[in-house]
């Protein structure tokens, strides 16, 4: 197919014509002729078939162009019948094709379906695979679930075990430095004073290491605590209330050091933090209104923290003045540091000399009262002017300047001022701090019965060393034990006296009496 063009075949068409026309006309004239002449020279489709006889009568070479005429239409016709079989080729060759495409496009199909097979097929393994995958990881999430619950058990158990190990560590730092605390000694001899002590601690240097040791570890939480050189170098140490702390001797300032740990061990226990916590909770409930119900008292009587001591004391000191502050006015203890006149007078001639005395015997060792320009010693005098102007009946007693004092460490000066009315006129009765000390006098009474009765040991001791024990407790009665205990627990008196009165006061006074027994 790709040898004969459009051309040849045409040609061939054309010859094969002329081809039969001229056998046509030979059997009319010549029957039994086969063959033919033509010019050599001439083409087949330029001669008529009149022409052609009369050249091949008239040419000599007729014979001969005739031989070559019919090999060519030989091979035109053999060329033709090529063709024709290349035609029929052809056909079979599209026909062929046609089958071919069909079927090529049945295996497309047959492809496609298969395919979606494979991948159905595919799907449901990877599903199988998925489900079977998903099961192992479920399984191990639930392994790992029952290993993490019992690491997490154990870690509980493990934190709660370090907790308790923590708190007795500190039990045990607490319970040390306590028992240092008890190897202080009062030396009894007529030639010593009574305000002699010692400090005797066995061991050498052991205990003083152990302690510095201990003293940097709770420096590290509360900076606030002293050190052991600003102790003993000279250079005084100033407590969160303002006194100084400076000793000559080693072990008294180890003794000091010993009483601020046991403090800051006890102020990190649990349970204290526990109770700051109720704390919180009571004044953000009770909006700062106080109700003597079993709840408050527990509160107050396991001590009120130093955080709220100042909020807690303001509100019970409103909450007994509340009506004498609707009687004078929001301005009257301003009204009463500004008067001027006879009141003032008889101030100026009564009180002011006595006051003017005591204001540097209140705290001479605190940085607040230890020379006439400090303001606490100013806030004190007014203080206590402004209270003899509002009750000159009772005017200035001895032992105020140690209450007022120790208010103003935690509260205003007016606030302390009205602290002075509500202690005077509220908590205690009239008599109790007028010029003979009636009520003063009557509680001593029923302490000394209280004491014969539960003390009888320090009650007869007492009475063998003809001791009245008036003249130790009377003071305490006034000043609220001011110079009693250690300045640390003055304000927990104050606490307890305050919600509770006199009754309080009392077993107050019994249980330090208590600590004095002699054994039986």
């Amino acid at each position: 197919l790709s040898v004969v063009d459009d051309a040849d075949i045409a040609e061939t068409r054309q010859s094969r014509y002329y081809q039969n026309e001229i056998r046509n006309w030979l059997n009319r004239h010549q029957p039994g002729m086969d063959t033919f002449d033509i010019h050599s020279q001439g083409d087949l489709s330029t001669y008529t078939c009149p022409e052609l006889l009369s050249k091949s009568n008239n040419s000599a070479q007729s014979s001969q162009q005739s031989s070559l005429v019919g090999d060519r239409i030989e091979s035109n016709l053999q060329l033709t019948e090529e063709v024709r079989q290349f035609r029929e080729k052809e056909h079979g060759y599209q026909q062929e094709l046609q089958r071919l495409n069909q079927k090529n496009q049945r295996l497309i199909v047959e492809i496609e379906q298969l395919k979606q097979l494979s991948q159905n097929r595919d799907q449901v393994l990877d599903k199988n695979y998925l489900l079977t995958r998903n099961r192992f990881l479920n399984s191990e999430v639930v392994r790992l679930s029952s290993k993490w619950q019992d690491e997490q058990s154990q870690y509980v158990q493990l934190s709660r075990r370090v907790i308790d190990l923590e708190a007795q560590l500190d039990q045990f730092k607490q319970q040390y430095v306590y028992l240092l605390q008890s190897c202080i000694r009062i030396p009894v001899c007529e030639r010593h004073s009574v305000e002699l002590v010692e400090v005797k601690l066995f061991g050498g240097d052991v205990h003083k290491k152990r302690v510095c040791q201990l003293l940097d570890e709770a420096r590290r939480i509360d900076p606030t605590l002293p050190t052991f050189d600003s102790l003993t170098s000279g250079n005084s140490h100033v407590d969160l209330y303002g006194f100084r702390h400076s000793y000559a001797e080693e072990s008294l300032a180890l003794h000091y050091i010993c009483t601020q740990l046991h403090q800051h061990y006890q102020s990190q226990l649990t349970a204290q933090q526990q109770h700051r916590h109720r704390w919180k909770l009571y004044l953000a409930q009770s909006k700062n209104i106080f109700i003597n119900n079993k709840e408050t008292r527990a509160l107050v009587r396991n001590g009120i923290p130093s955080a709220y001591r100042s909020t807690v004391w303001r509100c019970l000191i409103h909450q007994q003045v509340v009506d004498y502050k609707v009687k004078y006015g929001k301005y009257y203890y301003r009204n009463l540091c500004s008067s001027q006149g006879s009141a003032d007078v008889e101030f100026s001639t009564v009180h002011q000399k006595q006051i003017m005395l005591d204001l540097l015997r209140t705290m001479p060792n605190n940085v607040h009262f230890s020379s006439p320009t400090c303001k606490g010693v100013n806030q004190l005098q007014t203080v206590l002017r402004a209270y003899c102007l509002h009750n000159s009946t009772i005017g200035y007693c001895q032992g105020m300047n140690f209450i007022a004092g120790t208010c103003l460490l935690f509260l205003s000066p007016e606030d302390t001022f009205w602290f002075l009315v509500a202690l005077t006129e509220k908590y205690f009765v009239s008599s109790y701090f007028d010029n003979s000390l009636t009520g003063a006098q009557a509680d001593q009474e029923v302490l000394k019965d209280l004491v014969a009765h539960m003390l009888p040991g320090l009650a007869e001791h007492l009475e063998k060393c003809d001791i009245d024990l008036a003249t130790v407790t009377l003071n305490w009665f006034l000043a609220l034990f001011f110079d009693a205990v250690p300045f640390q627990l003055n304000p927990i008196a104050f606490n307890a006296i305050k919600p509770y009165q006199t009754e309080v006061e009392i077993a107050v006074q019994i249980g330090l009496l208590a600590i004095s027994e002699p054994p039986p």
